[in-house]
């Protein structure tokens, strides 16, 4: 039986642990806390302006792709997507050196 990959297991791991992510932050969406202390459905409520804010990263390799709804969207997902950017290239360097 063949040993599997280090690389190929931590891929797989950093895989399973963004669908957890991602899962986790539907589950905190959907059950949400409303401004009056009672728990309500959160992908039914707006702010009192009447819209939406979100945004959100692509990752291409190193490379990221931002979107968002509005300014402040924007900067948290751009610090997000050097985040990403440099936790990739601190991958890419451990599995250079160690390889």
């Amino acid at each position: 039986m063949e040993e599997i990959d280090l690389s190929f297991q931590l891929g797989v791991l950093l895989v399973i642990i963004g669908v957890l992510l991602l899962v986790l932050s539907f589950v905190l969406r959907r059950v949400s806390i409303g401004k009056d202390g009672k728990k309500g459905i959160g992908l039914d409520e707006v702010d009192e302006g009447g819209g939406f804010s979100g945004g959100g990263v692509v990752m291409l390799g190193p490379f990221p792709i931002v979107l968002g709804t509005d300014s402040s969207a924007v900067k948290i997902a751009v610090v997000g997507a050097l985040f990403l950017m440099v936790l990739w290239f601190c991958f890419v360097l451990v599995f250079w050196l160690f390889s």
